[in-house]
């Protein structure tokens, strides 16, 4: 059983029912389902959402988080690049966090063998 939703996701969750109805191209035009408070599958993708505290004087607002991209939800739902950034720090894959000295090697690192070859290679 999930742990019930704090006050905040409770909030959260009733500002993006807001932005639904009060856009309903977009409702109608995608598939939207919650899955956890904070957390949406569109059209296929799963998507945080957070909020955005606006500096003082600045309204908040609901920011999609999908992967490395963080952009207000409103520009992530028409689909534009507007006010999108892209985390530059991704997570590294399991090679990728082994240092090079110590990777496994198959003495053929200079070889140009076409992919016919290697797989006859492979039996």
């Amino acid at each position: 059983m999930a742990p019930a939703a704090t006050e905040h996701e409770n909030a959260l969750d009733q500002h993006v029912v807001y932005f639904l109805r009060h856009h309903p191209e977009f409702y109608n035009q995608h598939t939207i389902a919650r899955i956890q408070p904070g957390w949406y599958v569109i059209d296929g993708r799963e998507i945080a959402v957070e909020w955005h505290y606006g500096e003082e004087g600045e309204e908040g607002y609901l920011l999609a988080v999908d992967g490395p991209l963080r952009q207000p939800f409103a520009d992530y739902a028409q689909g534009t690049e507007a006010n999108a950034v892209f985390e530059d720090k991704l997570p590294r894959t399991c090679l990728q966090q082994i240092p090079k000295e110590r990777q496994m090697s198959f003495g053929d690192m200079h070889q140009v063998v076409s992919r016919l070859e290697a797989m006859k290679n492979s039996k």
